[in-house]
Parts: C-alpha cells; sequence; structure tokens
C-alpha cells in the first residue's frame, strides 16, 4: 500500500504516530510522573505482580551508542537465556539503532557495547532509521524482523539473519512487507507467524522461510477498539504461541494525546491460530501504578511458559512483570483435541485443493473413504494430486474424529 495514496492509511497513521511519540516527548519527563491509583500498590490486575525494583534495564551512560533513549523492543528466552533486542540512540543528531542484551532471569540485563544492526547507506529503503525488532530462532538460525523508514517517505518490515545473535546481516534490498510498521513474530510448527500493524489494525502474515510472507486477504484481523473504549488505538502487538494457543499483548489507549486517560497494555487470545480473536474482558491488564512510569506504559513484550506468563514493558526504562499460573495448566489431551477442531478445510467441497488458514505448513493425513491412507499433505494444498472422491483429513491427534472432505469435478 502507498501511505500517501490512501486517505485511511493517513487518518489511522495520525494518531498512532502520536501514540508512539508520546514516551518520547511525555513518559521521560520527570514532571509527568504519578503516584499510583488508588487500589494499585505496584501490581497489576489479572494477577500481574511488578518487579518492586523496576525498571529494570534503562539507556547508557553518556558517551555510548544508547545513551539518549531506549525504546521499542522484544525479548525471546533461547535456551536459559533471555534475549532481548532493542532500539536505542546516542542523541537526537543520530537515528535509532538496534541493540542486544542478555539475561539468566530477565531482570538482569549485560548489554553488548555497540549496535548491533545500523540504517542503510545513502539509497537504501531504510536509510533514514531502524527499530522495532524482534527475533526467532528458526531453520537454525536467528532471525530478525524490524521496521525501516525512509528519507524519502515510506515505511516497511525488513529482514536479517545471523548465526549467533550478535552478528548480522541484512537480507535482500527492500522490505519484505511494504508499508507496516509495529510487529511482532514467533513460530508455530514449521512456519513464522507474525502479527504486524497495518493501515487500520493488527495485520496476520506466515511464512515458512522467514523472507516470503503470506498475507492474509482477510486483513487486519484485529481492530481498534470503538471510541467509547480504552483501546480506540492499538499498537505494539507482541504475539506468543503456547500450544498451538495464540496469545496477544497489546498498547491502547482511548484518545489522541492522551487527554482522558493512561496509555496501557491489553490481552486477547486466539483459538483458530490468529483468524479470530477474543478480548479479556479484565482488560487493561497492566497499568501505569509505580511512579517512574508516568501516564504510559508501551511496547511490551511477553514470554510464556504453561505455568509463568513474564512481561516487560517500556516507559521511562523497561519495567518487568510477571504472574505466576501454578496449578492453571490445561491437560495436552484436551488442548489438542480442541486444535483438531479448529481444522476448517475451505473450500470444501474443492474443485482444485483446499487450504487450512493458520495452518498452511502444517501436514496432515488424508484417507479415503475405505479408510486407506492415501498421503499426507501439506495445510497450503490439501488434495491437489488426488482424484475427485469423498476423504476424511486429519491433523496430529490420531484420537480425533477426522473432517470430512469432498473433491469434485
Amino acid at each position: 500500500m502507498n501511505a500517501s495514496s490512501s486517505p485511511r492509511f493517513v487518518l489511522f497513521l495520525l494518531p498512532l504516530i502520536t501514540l508512539l511519540s508520546l514516551p518520547l516527548f511525555a513518559c521521560d519527563l520527570p514532571s509527568l510522573e504519578v503516584k499510583p491509583s488508588p487500589g494499585e500498590t505496584g501490581g497489576a490486575p489479572a494477577g500481574w505482580v511488578k518487579h518492586p525494583g523496576n525498571p529494570v534495564f534503562v539507556k547508557s551512560p553518556p558517551g555510548r551508542w544508547d545513551s539518549d533513549w531506549v525504546t521499542c523492543f522484544s525479548v525471546r528466552k533461547f535456551g536459559s537465556t533471555f534475549w532481548m533486542y532493542y532500539s536505542g540512540r546516542r542523541d537526537s543528531a543520530h537515528p535509532l539503532q538496534i541493540g542486544v542484551a542478555t539475561s539468566p532471569n530477565g531482570i538482569t540485563w549485560t548489554r553488548y557495547p555497540d549496535s548491533i544492526l545500523a540504517p542503510g547507506q545513502r539509497n537504501a529503503w531504510d536509510n533514514k532509521t531502524i527499530y522495532g525488532p524482534d527475533v526467532a530462532f528458526h531453520q537454525g538460525q536467528y532471525k530478525m524482523w524490524y521496521v525501516g523508514q525512509s528519507t524519502i517517505g515510506g515505511c516497511g518490515i525488513g529482514y536479517a539473519t545471523s548465526p549467533d545473535g550478535y552478528l548480522w546481516a541484512k537480507q535482500g534490498s527492500a522490505p519484505v512487507i511494504s508499508g507496516a510498521g509495529c510487529l511482532s513474530v514467533d513460530v508455530d510448527g514449521d512456519s513464522l507467524v507474525m502479527l504486524y500493524m497495518g493501515s487500520n489494525g493488527f495485520c496476520r502474515a506466515s511464512s515458512y522461510d522467514g523472507a516470503n510472507w503470506v498475507q492474509f486477504s482477510g486483513n487486519p484481523v484485529f481492530l481498534p477498539g470503538d471510541t467509547t473504549e480504552w483501546d480506540e488505538i492499538i499498537a505494539s502487538p507482541s504475539l506468543v504461541i503456547l500450544g498451538g494457543e495464540y496469545h496477544l499483548w497489546y498498547t491502547g489507549a482511548d484518545t489522541v494525546g492522551n487527554s482522558r486517560g493512561d496509555i496501557q497494555i491489553g490481552y486477547a487470545s486466539s483459538s483458530d491460530r490468529g483468524w479470530t480473536w477474543t478480548r479479556d474482558p479484565a482488560n487493561p491488564v497492566i497499568r501505569p501504578s509505580q511512579p517512574w512510569e508516568g501516564k504510559c506504559l508501551y511496547s511490551n513484550n511477553a514470554v510464556m511458559s504453561p505455568t509463568l506468563y513474564q512481561m516487560w514493558y517500556a516507559s521511562a526504562g523497561f519495567g518487568y512483570a510477571d504472574n505466576d499460573l501454578s496449578g492453571a495448566e490445561e491437560k495436552m489431551e484436551d488442548r489438542n483435541q480442541r486444535l483438531e477442531l479448529n481444522i476448517k478445510p475451505i473450500p470444501n467441497p474443492f474443485v482444485s485443493f483446499a487450504t487450512i488458514p493458520g495452518r498452511e505448513f502444517e501436514r496432515f493425513a488424508l484417507y479415503d473413504i475405505s479408510g486407506r491412507l492415501v498421503g499426507t499433505h501439506r495445510g497450503d494444498r490439501i488434495g491437489g494430486n488426488l482424484p475427485p472422491g469423498v476423504y476424511f483429513l486429519r491433523g496430529h491427534n490420531q484420537n480425533s474424529t477426522p473432517i470430512r472432505i469432498v473433491k469434485v469435478r
């Protein structure tokens, strides 16, 4: 999409830019610091408990590449180590770049001394600034996606790879998705799934290799709330996929300029691979309450296990909170059965082949009407090489009821 030619894009982007620029001009100002609201004592709704030593990560001392500002980040856990990829700059005369820090516990961090990725050269599409990275370990290498901007206008999502998480090489001479920003990527089976900020909400895309992305034709999949809601402006999606369930944390604000309320963090979930989402009725689940946070929390990122949710969020630095779910783990067999119920081939009946939205890169077993296995097919091309007839489709759970599909001439 060409932003300059789309009034709808511009009208939505202007309040979004206002939202994302607030941390620079508001949240870092001591005059805007507030005391905890009544009923909040440094904790958070829905079981979240903020670390008493927040912020756990702040800008560096003067003279370093990130001594003026740290912002827009992601945290991922690879093995037993937490990796934070973040945006920073030396001063207002220098553009945002990307750096990395590691931690054994998500609270104490060790920075890599230099930035690891910088804006492109003079004629590059990302020659103005780069920010908002997310990283996944996929197919034996570290893969990064980031937002880039050009000095002649336009923005998009760039792609880079690394053998070790520190030394990065950009891939390609153009963005992998144009006209997009604020992204989050996670691994689902063999494939990658991205949520990113589009012209009027969060959009969904999938990829097998990280470079070539298929954008959902029905985007956006997650819209802002209406004008009466706390999240009529949304930004900064954070996607976590755990056991086939999709979890989304995001930044929300209820008006341009933050004149009616705080900038806060909400939660939504999806049981159909991120096509439809249900907001948590307790939203916003994390709100400004500690004095260092001022009135805004933004650029959040979560790491999840079945019994512990961990959250990092930005304000005047980065804070940490967690939510202990010990004893609340769902039985794996029940989760798998529910996932099988979400296998929905489209179209059905079909002429050439069917697809299973959200599970394009998974393998599914196909049986003929006699119960004989006729092959395994990827979710993006079910039944493509079979003659017309009635078939039955089954996913990973061999105890589930097979799905009937029909191929016609």
